[in-house]
């Protein structure tokens, strides 16, 4: 991606503002660029740039969208995400960790697969009606969350020797796992932030 931006040029005025949404390419490398690429760009100033890192349910109005930094643009930008779902604003420093999180989207959709799996199997039930099933339950399980509560005072509600509180002790051994794979992600992230040169002409 980094060649592209040096052989487009980019030519931008100190009067126009850049969404950063390619996300391995910092806000400050991306100023440079664009200051290296015309004269009239070459006083091109970082504050004029903002990462957003928009997951696909933008599309429906639903997206939560990583920006950095905060309030940038007097928060114009940050009203944009807000319509297309949620704008969560965040520092620099916690921007890899935030990119971090947006990988648990695959894992969840997996999950949700092998649920969907064991349903059709043990309801005898269409493929179609298990998804719309397991979609509906995915609503309702994040609608306390949503309200306020937090995930800990709701796995403390569930009902003690009961179903959930069962499954949850028999998936507890997943806890390491599952912090194992964020931590793999997390430094597959801050490697991918480092800074390379352009190439040669």
């Amino acid at each position: 991606v980094r060649p592209v931006f040096y052989e487009e040029k980019l030519q931008c005025k100190s009067s126009h503002f850049v969404v950063n949404l390619t996300s391995t390419v910092k806000n400050a490398e991306l100023a440079e660029i664009i200051s290296s690429c015309s004269e009239a760009s070459r006083e091109f100033a970082l504050s004029n740039v903002m990462k957003a890192v928009p997951l696909p349910a933008v599309q429906h109005l639903q997206g939560t969208t990583i920006l950095c930094p905060p309030n940038a643009y007097d928060g114009k930008i940050s009203c944009i995400f807000d319509a297309l779902g949620m704008a969560v604003e965040v520092e620099e420093k916690q921007l890899v960790a935030y990119q971090a999180m947006t990988a648990m989207m695959g894992p969840l959709y997996q999950q949700a697969q092998w649920h969907k799996e064991w349903l059709v199997e043990n309801a005898d039930v269409s493929p179609e009606l298990a998804q719309t099933f397991v979609c509906g339950l995915m609503n309702t399980i994040m609608a306390d969350p949503n309200k306020g509560e937090t995930f800990e005072q709701l796995m403390e509600a569930q009902t003690k020797g009961g179903i959930n509180e069962q499954r949850m002790n028999l998936l507890s051994a997943h806890k390491e796992s599952t912090k194992a794979s964020m931590d793999a992600v997390y430094e597959r992230l801050n490697k991918g932030n480092s800074t390379p040169q352009p190439r040669d002409e």
